[in-house]
């Protein structure tokens, strides 16, 4: 009985290591296919809107990680709500993201939010 548990065991591990994960979003991705062109330039300069500046990479992540993003949980990240909203409020106010750079903010924040 103790083999068939240690055989389940390593099965059990390699299904968790065969690589069928999906890589992990990096911040630098998320900065330059979302964050730079879409939001840096209302959050940059001597008064970002919100006071939220994101002029620079590490500037935008330093400061989302202050309060806008919880690591590991869109539903729980200002930023998530305020991409995903569909009225006021909504980032950015002039037409919103694309689905795929939605995605792509959530699956960042899911994985950690690492830089």
């Amino acid at each position: 009985a103790d083999a068939d548990a240690d055989a389940d065991a390593d099965a059990d591990a390699d299904a968790d290591s065969d690589g069928g994960t999906e890589p992990v979003v990096s911040f630098s991705a998320v900065w330059s296919d979302t964050i730079q062109p879409r939001c840096s330039g209302c959050h940059s300069g001597a008064s970002p809107s919100g006071g939220l500046a994101m002029s620079s990479a590490s500037a935008a992540y330093d400061n989302l990680l202050d309060g806008y993003v919880v690591p590991g949980s869109p539903d729980d990240s200002v930023l998530y709500d305020r991409i995903t909203r569909t009225g006021a409020g909504r980032m950015p106010p002039s037409g919103g993201l694309s689905d795929a750079d939605i995605a792509q903010v959530a699956d960042w924040i899911s994985s950690g939010a690492s830089e």
